[in-house]
């Protein structure tokens, strides 16, 4: 039964591509909303830790393997400040979601120190 090739369809793989899709995409257009878009510097600053040097940037062998792998420089740039924003984007409502958290127990601590 399973000795059979299985599509990526077969396994829910095409829904799940197109869910991420536009997951990061709706993210994007959140952080640009909220003004956490990455600036060049975090951008250069991401690829330099991820290629572990800063001198690979402008080198032939680095801008082959993007080029390989994203279709070309301009594409991975913006899928780097497109993960920078949607971490951005992450951690804002983390800090919300955190601090709405707080307020309740707060105001439910008070309440029930108030009905004893």
């Amino acid at each position: 039964m399973l000795g059979g090739r299985m599509s990526l369809e077969q396994l829910g793989g095409n829904k799940r591509f197109l869910e991420g899709l536009i997951r990061d995409r709706v993210v994007a257009q959140e952080a640009a909303r909220l003004g956490l878009a990455a600036s060049d510097a975090e951008v250069a600053e991401k690829i330099a830790a991820v290629t572990n040097s800063s001198a690979v940037v402008g080198n032939e062998r680095y801008m082959e393997s993007i080029t390989a792998r994203y279709g070309n420089i301009e594409k991975f740039e913006q899928s780097v400040r497109d993960s920078i924003a949607q971490r951005e984007t992450q951690s804002l409502y983390n800090r919300q979601r955190e601090s709405s958290d707080q307020k309740c127990r707060m105001t439910i601590s008070a309440r029930i120190q108030s009905s004893t």
